[in-house]
């Protein structure tokens, strides 16, 4: 029985390691903390009235969702056919064949046909447009300051959601995420969970470098008091503040863009692992409380 049981919690080990991602030597990871990303499901995608393409897409563009709050992804160019993903608004995705109203396109790992009603051209070198952030070097951003967080968040859209992990850096291979966390498979050393895509953004220490895997904080974490951050109300929220909901070992947390706080507003979040990192537009619970980074 003993060895039974010894043979048992070596394979729930090996399971759990499977998908607790991180480097394990790093004293700050802490992969049972993770989260697993947002689970409430996007608003149904748009695609029903097929028109004209919004654009003049061809093959090798990069295009984002545009004009509808999701977008539908499916495995044929007819709502007859079956759903891959949803899209959400403002993600950017890869063309590869245009087929009358239908544009093929890879994204997220996933690749399938969506309308081109609401795919609109990309225009600035592959960041999606939404609202267009200002200064800050991308991932090279140093300062604390909110032009930064909105330029590091603007850079790491479209890399893989990574259960217990956050790695960044230009360049890199996106990686992809399979399954539902934290019974999911990453493939790759780059992207971040929900809250190890906050530590980067923020620039918090125990975060950086931008190049390690380093996933310091869960939402657990962020919902504490701390000497790098402050509670705020959401009715004063700026750009690059964050929302943070943790109830009942579940959590989440997203950076906040633009728009209204309490209806929808623009977001960069690791949002889940058939999302990965995205900057949409989005609604949050009144669970969801408000968070600013000390020194901005």
């Amino acid at each position: 029985m003993r060895s039974a049981n010894l043979v048992l919690t070596a394979l729930a080990t090996f399971v759990f390691a499977a998908c607790t991602v991180g480097d394990a030597a790093d004293p700050t990871v802490d992969p049972t903390s993770a989260d697993v990303g947002d689970q409430e499901p996007l608003e149904a995608g748009d695609e029903t009235a097929l028109g004209p393409i919004t654009a003049g897409l061809t093959a090798g563009q990069q295009a984002r969702v545009c004009n509808a709050t999701a977008l539908n992804q499916r495995s044929g160019p007819s709502t007859s056919n079956a759903i891959l993903k949803t899209i959400p608004s403002g993600s950017t995705v890869q063309v590869l064949e245009v087929t009358g109203s239908w544009v093929k396109n890879t994204w997220n790992g996933s690749t399938g046909y969506s309308s081109g009603q609401y795919l609109c051209e990309v225009t600035t070198g592959g960041t999606p447009t939404g609202p267009d952030p200002t200064g800050g070097d991308g991932f090279a951003s140093t300062s604390i300051t909110r032009a930064s967080f909105l330029s590091i968040g603007a850079a790491a859209v479209g890399f893989s959601y990574y259960w217990g992990g956050g790695r960044l850096a230009d360049g890199a291979p996106k990686g992809s995420c399979y399954g539902s966390c934290p019974n999911c498979t990453h493939s790759g050393s780059y992207g971040a969970d929900c809250s190890g895509f906050i530590g980067k953004t923020w620039l918090l220490p125990a975060a950086l470098p931008m190049d390690s895997n380093k996933h310091p904080y869960s939402t657990a974490s962020f919902a504490t008091s701390s000497s790098l951050w402050t509670m705020v109300s959401r009715s004063t929220l700026q750009p690059g503040d964050a929302l943070n909901y943790r109830s009942g070992g579940a959590g989440h947390i997203v950076m906040y863009d633009k728009n209204d706080p309490w209806g929808s507003f623009w977001a960069y979040e690791a949002r889940g692992c058939s999302y990965g990192i995205v900057h949409n537009i989005r609604t949050a619970g009144s669970a969801y409380k408000g968070l600013r980074r000390k020194g901005v």
